[in-house]
């Protein structure tokens, strides 16, 4: 399956629309178009370099001022306040205190992966012979949730709870109107108490706030999970493919290279320009303008990639747009791919993947959001190696 017809294979044909959604939206590399009123959106990858790279870039900062202004008259509201803007990271600037936390939170976690156990999961699926299940919660999510509980040194049920209920945050802000954020206060309120109960201790000297945590910890789990996901069920629907990564582990880390180019799940990055406006050739982006940057598309990029949608061993090492660009961009590139290559060895390693014998409409449940594409459940077939 190419992986444009993940798209359309989640909603039918689809239409591009002024509300993003990261599953329907046709994946599509062009000049920069105007999305709605001073919003804009880049997909070439040098668009898209040159909006993420340059310094005067910003986070999206124009809602959280409204919602600040807002609180301010109707009050009530100190927790959303707070972790949206932690979440919307509004406050952000480039090399940051908390970009500093989130490079040490990024380490702590790489250093305890090699420990983890990715088999004995798979193993216990197989067990009993040949079985369906979801593969997103017994493959990925369980994994994760023990392997950041090590980590950090908490319990495992109250981090998951605590990353359901900040996605549920980051989702609902995506849709919800300001006024009725009010609605999500109890949420945060809970996000922020689950937060305190924690008991991570760092070397003698250190100490990281606990809303900066939010991003490394939790936050960023969920485009680790819908990748490895979607790298799943590929590897499901390939199954020759399959088969030679499994017989030829040299062949690993160049597959892991296009499953980060084609499958990676971040679709859309938020940023806005500067006061200056931003020149990209054919247009000039006007000050202050709102730009989504379409990472997948990027990604597709015929200038950069021959046949681009086509899974390549062959292809020469070039930086994706994936993990996004410039003093912002995600500071776990590493600890991704770390971790995609510890669960594709795993997977090879003790189960053949396939597709259920008997297809049902909701085998693939795909998330329904702006940013982030994949799925939310994916059922697949499992049988011992």
């Amino acid at each position: 399956m190419r992986t444009s017809e993940i798209n359309s294979q989640a909603f039918g044909p689809s239409t591009i629309r002024e509300a993003a959604d990261a599953n329907r939206d046709p994946i599509l590399v062009g000049t920069p178009w105007r999305r709605g009123y001073g919003h804009w959106q880049v997909s070439r990858m040098r668009d898209v370099r040159a909006v993420l790279a340059h310094p005067g870039t910003t986070t999206d900062d124009l809602a959280f001022r409204v919602f600040s202004r807002f609180r301010e008259r109707r009050g009530g509201l100190d927790s959303i306040f707070h972790l949206s803007r932690q979440i919307s990271r509004a406050h952000r600037t480039p090399n940051d205190a908390e970009r500093m936390d989130a490079i040490t939170v990024t380490k702590r976690l790489m250093e305890c992966l090699p420990a983890q156990d990715f088999r004995s999961p798979l193993a216990a699926l197989v067990s009993s012979g040949e079985t369906e299940a979801d593969a997103m919660v017994t493959v990925v999510q369980k994994p994760i949730m023990e392997w950041r509980a090590a980590a950090l040194g908490i319990n495992a049920a109250l981090g998951q709870e605590i990353e359901i209920d900040s996605i549920d945050i980051l989702a609902s802000l995506d849709r919800t109107a300001i006024p009725d954020f009010i609605k999500l206060e109890p949420k945060a309120a809970r996000i922020t108490g689950n937060l305190s109960a924690m008991n991570v201790t760092w070397p003698a000297g250190q100490t990281i706030p606990l809303m900066h945590l939010i991003s490394p910890a939790f936050l960023a789990i969920e485009p680790l999970s819908k990748t490895a996901g979607l790298m799943l069920a590929h590897l499901a629907d390939n199954p020759d493919l399959q088969e030679r990564l499994r017989n030829r582990a040299e062949l690993r880390t160049a597959y892991l290279q296009e499953v980060e180019r084609l499958l990676g799940a971040v679709r859309y990055v938020a940023r806005q320009i500067g006061p200056a406006g931003l020149d990209l050739g054919e247009i000039r982006l006007p000050p202050h303008s709102l730009v989504s940057s379409d990472l997948a598309a990027a990604n597709r990029d015929p200038e950069l990639w021959d046949d681009p949608e086509a899974f390549r061993f062959d292809r020469p090492r070039l930086q994706t747009a994936t993990f996004s660009f410039g003093s912002l961009a995600c500071t776990g590139s590493q600890l991704s791919r770390l971790f995609l290559s510890t669960l594709l060895d795993a997977t090879l390693a003790t189960v053949r993947l396939a597709a259920p014998f008997t297809g049902q409409q909701n085998d693939r449940k795909f998330s329904r959001w702006s940013i982030i594409r994949g799925y939310e459940s994916c059922r697949l077939r499992f049988a011992a190696t």
